[in-house]
């Protein structure tokens, strides 16, 4: 009962992040069915294609009542395209990050992750703090190392929430992970 509660809760933080992040663009962004699990931690990196897919990961640490990872992830071409929506530029523009990408896209990720961990705040009544965000370009395997080692030193499981979002008429799959550490998680329910 109280996991339902905080997918719910996790369901409408993500809401008011896709909202945001469509008046950012100008596009309509529709979230796409967040799926919220308890996985194996072995499991975390099947969610996004693999180890080894190369994409663009927006990273801010939670830190606060509550501690745990955030992650944006975008395959090679769908990060390089959102980056030329931000940009305001024609898809197909941006074929590397240079200082004015990595500076939209860590806009991007600040504004969308504040709002989420806000909202999800709002909700639990917990102080939720996000870490200035990082934007990685790399293999997914390599962004999430340092992820699953903060994780697995506190567990061998991790609460996971994966969402899909589409950006205006284009179909742009990104990945959302919300992955608290197994203290933060018991302490999220318990405040629901």
């Amino acid at each position: 009962m109280q996991l339902e509660k905080l997918e719910q809760a996790i369901k409408d933080a993500l809401q008011n992040s896709g909202q945001v992040f469509s008046e950012m663009l100008g596009l309509e962004v529709r979230i796409i069915s967040p799926r919220l699990d308890l996985l194996n931690l072995k499991e975390v990196l099947s969610w996004a294609g693999g180890p080894e897919t190369v994409g663009l990961g927006l990273y801010q640490a939670v830190t606060g009542n509550i501690s745990g990872h955030l992650l944006l992830f975008f395959e090679e071409g769908q990060g390089f395209r959102l980056a030329d929506f931000l940009l305001m530029q024609p898809p197909g523009t941006t074929r590397e990050l240079g200082e004015m990408e990595r500076s939209a896209l860590a806009e991007l990720s600040n504004v969308t992750g504040s709002f989420f961990m806000n909202a999800l705040a709002d909700m639990t009544g917990l102080e939720i703090v996000p870490s200035t965000p990082a934007v990685v370009y790399e293999m997914l395997g390599a962004i999430f190392s340092d992820i699953v080692a903060d994780l697995s030193l506190s567990g061998n499981q991790a609460l996971v929430v994966e969402t899909e979002f589409h950006v205006g008429e284009q179909e742009m799959k990104g990945h959302f992970f919300f992955m608290p550490n197994p203290e933060s998680l018991q302490i999220l329910l318990a405040h629901l």
